[in-house]
């Protein structure tokens, strides 16, 4: 079994660029173009937690996670996440989680206004309705980080001790 510092470790790496900055713009020359029409269509004003799930979403497959499913109920302010893993060491179950994680506190840190993200991982083989384990993240957590409050351990070691194997 992998040592506790080992797995803090490992998530605190990817924890460690929740709150950075995005990068500034490069002073290369912009042009703009303005083009006026005598009848103004309106344009539909993105919903910003939508966007945020969305842009979560992308994340997820950008880190090859195997969504099966991502919703999120906007009045409770809760996201619900279910995706397929073959892991079954701590440690590979461990880097799954800091990476989903991860991507849930960018978005908060990026203005979602999400308070948890409640997660269930379930087996990708042929057991595929088999639940794995379950895990849940907490927006406080994050923003308790990001005053320098709790340090990149401890915010890892509160996302691993919802942990529950099934």
């Amino acid at each position: 079994m992998p040592s506790r510092r080992f797995v803090l470790g490992t998530l605190a790496s990817l924890f460690a660029g929740c709150s950075a900055s995005s990068p500034t713009p490069t002073d290369a020359p912009t042009t703009h173009t303005e083009t006026r029409t005598a009848t103004p269509t309106p344009t539909p004003t993105p919903n910003p937690y939508e966007s945020h799930l969305a842009s979560f979403g992308r994340f997820l497959e950008s880190e090859s996670v195997a969504l099966t499913e991502l919703t999120a109920d906007e009045r409770a302010s809760v996201v619900s996440l279910t995706y397929e893993s073959d892991a079954r060491s701590t440690d590979r179950l461990s880097g799954e989680i800091g990476t989903v994680a991860g991507g849930f506190f960018r978005e908060v840190a990026a203005g979602w206004a999400a308070s948890r993200l409640e997660a269930t991982i379930v087996a990708a083989d042929d057991d595929a309705d088999a639940v794995v384990a379950r895990w849940r993240a907490e927006a406080t957590w994050f923003e308790a980080y990001d005053r320098g409050d709790i340090s990149a351990d401890e915010l890892s070691l509160r996302v691993l001790r919802t942990v529950e194997r099934e």
